[in-house]
């Protein structure tokens, strides 16, 4: 056999294991691609389960701060009845009194900035906002002391105009 046909032939055995060389590296990318999406799919599936646990949690957070709020409004009967009047007639109450109903009362406006933040964010079905809104509409947000109140203070609250379109349903 001379050089030339001894070139040949390591050329064409060179030609083969390259070709066997790229059918192995396409076997390996196409299972590390396969394995790549399965861990995604995992990955993907945990993170939603995630979102579910962690869209209860906010929801049975805000639910309890909305109950804490109602309890304190009302957790004996002089607050109950300072709030009440303070509702109905805020010009009626003393700098303490008005201090007290005002403390009573900034609560339901910071459960309902949360509630409108997760929704905003995703994390609530807009059906809950649309429930707080009403309770806010028809509810507590829809008395003279209240109403006062959120005059004061609307400019601290990134949500005002949500809120006065609420109340401006009233009017």
């Amino acid at each position: 056999m001379d050089v030339q046909a001894t070139a040949q032939l390591l050329g064409n055995f060179g030609e083969f294991v390259g070709a066997i060389a790229v059918v192995a590296t396409l076997g390996y990318l196409a299972i590390q691609v396969r394995q790549s999406k399965e861990s995604m799919d995992a990955n993907t599936g945990a993170l939603e389960e995630n979102r579910k646990l962690m869209r209860n949690d906010v929801l049975g957070d805000l639910t309890r701060r909305f109950e804490e709020a109602r309890y304190r409004a009302h957790e004996t009967e002089q607050v109950s009845v300072l709030f009440v009047r303070g509702n109905s007639d805020p010009q009626s109450l003393n700098e303490a009194e008005k201090e007290m109903f005002i403390s009573r009362l900034v609560p339901y406006f910071q459960v309902h900035l949360m509630f409108h933040q997760m929704v905003e964010a995703g994390f609530l079905d807009p059906a809950l906002l649309e429930y707080v809104d009403e309770e806010l509409r028809t509810g507590w947000g829809n008395t003279k002391g209240a109403r006062q109140y959120w005059s004061e203070v609307q400019h601290l609250f990134p949500h005002r105009d949500h809120i006065n379109a609420l109340l401006a349903q009233n009017d």
